[in-house]
């Protein structure tokens, strides 16, 4: 949600209570890209918000707020500035302690890491890392034509979302499972040497977001190399 007309509430819950001239009402938003709306747009419409009125903007859970948490509607019949953004949260794991040595994890320590299957074989090729809703990066090999730099069928792979075990009949109601749209490889992959080896998975439908799914955190964009960050991380996977 960036800035808001206040007067369009689709797509949104809402409760609000009116006390003489000022109305409350609290905005809960499933998505941060649910609607999106102009700065600077009116907040007095059809009678239904007056200057005064505040609007206190909330996230759902497994996002966090960014931005002003609340806009008042001003003498001039627009909203106060200050933009409001619901972003999901990320690297958020079950506290454990250190496993080493290959010992297995607690169900749902590692919420981003995704399991790549091949379809027709009904095999694990890989595992991934939830970057957004609807995207999982992964390595470029597990997706390539054998012997070709080029992306197998879509259709040949399907993903999970807060999965422990591997085999299938262990999994519970909280593991996700999601078809792939688009396969994309990177256009530096040489299948001989691995060099850029990276791949995306675009999903048929975001995902959920729980305490077993989330997203991994990405680098800052203004970070010039990862030893910069000072971060510790090991490898995932079944």
């Amino acid at each position: 949600m960036l800035g808001g007309n206040c007067a369009v509430l689709n797509e949104m819950s809402t409760t609000a209570s009116s006390h003489d001239r000022e109305t409350i009402a609290r905005i809960n938003y499933s998505s941060p890209s649910a609607t999106t709306y102009e700065n600077n747009t009116d907040c007095i419409q059809d009678g239904e918000y007056v200057t005064g009125s505040i609007v206190e903007y909330a996230c759902s859970e497994h996002y966090n707020l960014k931005g002003s948490r609340r806009r008042i509607c001003i003498g001039n019949g627009r909203w106060s500035r200050g933009n409001a953004l619901c972003e999901p949260e990320c690297g958020r794991k079950v506290p454990q302690g250190l496993s080493a040595g290959g010992k297995p994890s607690a169900i749902g320590k590692w919420p981003w890491v995704a399991a790549i299957y091949d379809v027709k074989n009904e095999l694990l090729v890989c595992g991934g890392a939830l970057i957004r809703e609807q995207w999982v990066l992964t390595a470029a090999h597990c997706l390539a034509i054998d012997g070709i730099a080029r992306p197998r069928d879509r259709k040949d792979f399907r993903v999970y979302l807060g999965k422990h075990y591997r085999n299938d009949s262990q999994d519970d109601g909280l593991v996700q499972k999601r078809e792939v749209s688009t396969v994309i490889l990177h256009e530096g992959f040489n299948r001989y040497n691995y060099d850029s080896d990276i791949a995306l998975l675009q999903l048929t439908e975001p995902v959920e977001f729980t305490n077993r799914v989330e997203l991994i955190c990405l680098p800052k964009h203004e970070l010039r190399s990862l030893s910069e960050a000072n971060l510790e991380d090991g490898v995932r996977g079944w």
